[in-house]
């Protein structure tokens, strides 16, 4: 009788923790503490516009936090909400100076990385895993954020990292009082924020643009998820085939459908870290628009026509003509303002917002430097989500 009762007992406790959200694994070392923090993002927004990106979409649905002493990992917590994790609360771990707390956000196999248990990983394992560009993370909510904080020092009983001053008892230490920790986006995003067709008066007679879609191009297909530089990897992916040139990647998937998609106000891509080095085989970003070329709204080419456009650069042997924008890069006349500007690389949390004003057709090789004709200027202004605003013309 006592054996049925403890092992009903048994399975009740089971039971109650298969209901709790918060998963926390036994700590590997002896414990004497306990740690709680908190966590600064942008707040949350839902996305309106079908093909639009947000400024700050930070809404964080998984969050898991790692204590570590050197390599040890001493502590780690789980928390999931569908509401938004905000805080971690009583993390179990050891007293001692010189701890490090890490968090990882909305880090799972829909987010582009493995289904990758942190438990018992080393800070190095932790710190050299990678994730990819894939379908599911150009949803806002798949966004990878990750933070590292300054290491600290945890005292014997109940600690608290980054909240308000009084929180807790006299007893308690409260550690980066009022400084919550703050994580950032891995991801990058690119967008168009509109496109003004304004041909000049020796091309309108003779040829009408209206943009029909939007591509990234070139854009890198893995990347880091810690470090001071995130780029990794010569892999990219792109969202249309178009003719080879000097900016096309040796390792190239050019056939992504979800990196294509009806030109829209805002339409646009969230994209990965990423330097442009031709010398080491690391190519621009391109964002792109794209669509027919034709004599005028209601009439395409003759054949003739088109062999002449083809010709001239103008478009490919299907009209289509491809206008380019290299994000962030310096040169082809861009201006930029802010911060991050000009870099020939993307960076990490930043929104290169792209304006397109066209005054002549465009390229049939828009992975290729620009003719020298094309006057491209591009307005760049950086926040955070750090937003650059880049205006293009392309003459």
């Amino acid at each position: 009788m006592k054996k049925t009762k403890f092992f009903l007992l048994g399975l009740a406790a089971l039971a109650m923790t298969a209901c709790n959200k918060d998963n926390e694994a036994e700590p590997i070392v002896e414990t004497d503490a306990t740690v709680s923090f908190i966590i600064k993002a942008g707040s949350p927004q839902r996305e309106t516009e079908p093909n639009s990106l947000l400024d700050s979409d930070a809404k964080i649905t998984k969050l898991t936090a790692m204590v570590y002493a050197g390599q040890v990992q001493e502590g780690i917590k789980t928390v999931e909400d569908a509401d938004n994790v905000l805080k971690v609360e009583g993390i179990k771990c050891k007293s001692g100076a010189n701890k490090v707390l890490v968090v990882v956000a909305n880090y799972d196999k829909n987010a582009g990385g493995d289904a990758i248990d942190f438990t018992g990983k080393t800070l190095d394992q932790v710190k050299a895993m990678t994730i990819q560009l894939t379908q599911d993370n150009q949803s806002a909510k798949f966004l990878i954020m990750t933070g590292e904080s300054n290491a600290f020092t945890i005292k014997p009983g109940t600690n608290y990292y980054g909240y308000p001053a009084g929180t807790g008892t006299t007893q308690d230490n409260l550690i980066e009082t009022g400084n919550a920790l703050k994580v950032t986006r891995v991801h990058a995003a690119m967008s168009i924020q509109n496109v003004t067709v304004t041909f000049d008066p020796q091309y309108s007679s003779n040829y009408y643009f209206k943009p029909q879609n939007v591509a990234g191009l070139i854009c890198k297909k893995q990347s880091k998820i810690f470090g001071a530089s995130l780029d990794f990897g010569t892999d990219y992916l792109g969202g249309v085939a178009t003719t080879a040139a000097a900016y096309t990647p040796t390792s190239y998937d050019n056939n992504v459908s979800w990196l294509t998609k009806p030109y829209a106000a805002k339409a646009g891509f969230y994209i990965m870290e990423s330097v442009y080095q031709v010398g080491n085989n690391l190519r621009p970003t391109i964002l792109c628009v794209y669509g027919k070329l034709k004599k005028t709204e209601t009439q395409d080419f003759s054949q003739e026509e088109l062999d002449a456009a083809v010709a001239a650069g103008y478009c490919d042997g299907n009209a289509i003509t491809y206008y380019p924008v290299l994000v962030n890069y310096n040169g082809y006349g861009y201006t930029y303002t802010g911060e991050n500007t000009g870099l020939n690389k993307i960076l990490r949390n930043n929104h290169y917002k792209i304006s397109l004003t066209v005054k002549g057709p465009g390229t049939n090789t828009p992975e290729g430097p620009l003719p020298e004709e094309a006057n491209l200027n591009v307005n760049c202004e950086v926040v955070s989500w750090n937003v650059v605003n880049q205006s293009a013309i392309w003459n």
